[in-house]
């Protein structure tokens, strides 16, 4: 579990250190902040219709708190990490694609960034998993990463999600400082085929470019000038796959 820092101890500290830690933390919380309104207003009018959400998989819980301030609504969080104690009382440390909820239990599920990093072998079963918890007519957000990004978003290296797992991780590791490389980004045919087995779904991604707002969504200019069935066919390179999946 991560460890809370209080406000007293960051008081004493050297100036130029609590400079650098409150800087650092603001621009997490800006992050999470952005995020929480690109979902909220993607889909912010179901999740205000909805009695019992559940956020799986989302991290520290940064976000989760940010929608809750923004949707006055009280949402579960889970994680296989124990970070997200620290931002609600409403966490469960548990795997996504085995949870301890009820059959239908949630009107709404968040898998906010989340997928990609599922083994490849537990993918399907997180599917499964949230159709389970998930009521009939009850909706899922789904947020992930394309395997074929020209520009793998964690790493910001190109085209490293089509690369074999194991020459991956070595490129990671010696260009981008990483240590593993555990990205198993879906294509976006074989994802939009896994959850249709399960979901009615429908591709939401492009309602960030071309509906009227004031996010921080990058290329958005240059991706408005153009017709959106070239931004269809672009969707396949895309670094980002955004779903509202509806369960029947």
């Amino acid at each position: 579990m991560t460890k809370k820092i209080s406000s007293d101890s960051i008081e004493r500290w050297e100036p130029k250190y609590k400079k650098a830690f409150l800087e650092k933390r603001m621009r997490k919380r800006n992050i999470a902040i952005n995020k929480a309104r690109i979902i909220y207003f993607l889909v912010g009018d179901i999740i205000k219709k909805s009695n019992k959400i559940i956020d799986l998989g989302g991290g520290d819980g940064s976000i989760r708190k940010e929608l809750e301030l923004m949707s006055k609504k009280t949402i579960i969080g889970t994680d296989l990490n124990a970070g997200g104690l620290q931002y609600s009382k409403n966490f469960y440390q548990c795997d996504a694609s085995d949870t301890p909820f009820k059959d239908e239990e949630f009107d709404f599920v968040i898998s906010n960034g989340l997928y990609e990093h599922i083994p490849k072998n537990k993918q399907l079963k997180s599917i499964k998993e949230a159709y389970r918890i998930l009521k009939k007519g009850g909706y899922m957000y789904f947020f992930t990463c394309s395997k074929y990004s020209i520009i793998e978003p964690h790493t910001h290296l190109p085209f490293l999600g089509c690369i074999p797992q194991p020459l991956a991780t070595l490129i990671a590791r010696v260009i981008g400082g990483r240590k593993v490389f555990d990205v198993y980004s879906p294509s976006y045919d074989g994802l939009i085929k896994d959850l249709s087995k399960y979901f009615v779904v429908n591709d939401i991604t492009l309602d960030l470019v071309y509906k009227k707002n004031n996010l921080s969504i990058s290329n958005k200019r240059i991706l408005s000038k153009l017709p959106r069935i070239i931004n269809k066919m672009l969707l396949r390179v895309s670094p980002s796959i955004k779903l509202l999946c509806r369960k029947m």
